[in-house]
């Protein structure tokens, strides 16, 4: 594929070649937008996200508006080769796909990472917790069974009626007290009504008041 010949790769391909060869061939011509010989390579082999891939890349192309960095994430991303995507997607100027990468991948801590050191809007010198990725880290460690992380993880997102909810449950009305004590009386009315209710269902009518 030196020369780029992909239609003379593609019939020597037919002869009897590996699936890693059929998935090279159609990688190097999706790179250099042979988009019809990518698409042959990868239908040959059904792999169908490539072939997707194949589509979207097309039609950008079509329209002047194909990113080459953000063609070459993709199929990193698509090979399993997480931290080069990311990268690439840095350099493309698309920090919320690094990011998405990460947080799927559960990779919190790197997410945050990625948004200290390119992330726009910072205030401050202390480090930053993006509040999505907080709340996706939450969802993921209740999930776990880990319930007091999962609480904690709420709170620093400022979603307290999650972590009062997770606590009440268990009826950890020590904890339940704890935020309620955060919580300012203007803003946070529904958030204080649940931990009353909490209390009162726990025949603490003092702390309900």
């Amino acid at each position: 594929m030196e020369n780029k010949d992909f239609a003379m790769a593609y019939k020597l391909a037919c002869v009897g070649v590996t699936i890693q060869d059929w998935k090279s061939l159609g990688i190097e011509a999706l790179l250099n937008k042979d988009f019809y010989y990518a698409r042959k390579a990868f239908m040959h082999i059904r792999e169908l996200k490539f072939i997707d891939l194949c589509e979207t890349a097309e039609e950008m192309h079509k329209i002047r508006n194909l990113n080459e960095t953000w063609l070459q994430s993709e199929i990193l991303a698509y090979q399993g080769k997480f931290k080069e995507a990311c990268s690439n997607y840095v350099k493309a100027k698309m920090l919320d796909k690094a990011i998405n990468i990460y947080t799927s991948l559960k990779k919190f801590g790197d997410a945050n990472e990625l948004i200290r050191k390119h992330g726009k809007n910072r205030q401050g010198d202390g480090p930053y917790l993006d509040p999505i990725i907080l709340i996706k880290q939450a969802e993921y460690e209740r999930d776990s069974g880990k319930w007091k992380e999962a609480a904690d993880l709420y709170v620093q997102a400022n979603k307290h009626k999650e972590a009062i909810e997770i606590y009440g449950k268990r009826q950890n009305l020590d904890m339940i007290m704890e935020i309620c004590k955060n919580l300012e009386k203007t803003k946070h009315t529904p958030e204080i009504e649940l931990c009353a209710k909490y209390f009162k269902n726990a025949g603490h009518h003092t702390f309900a008041k």
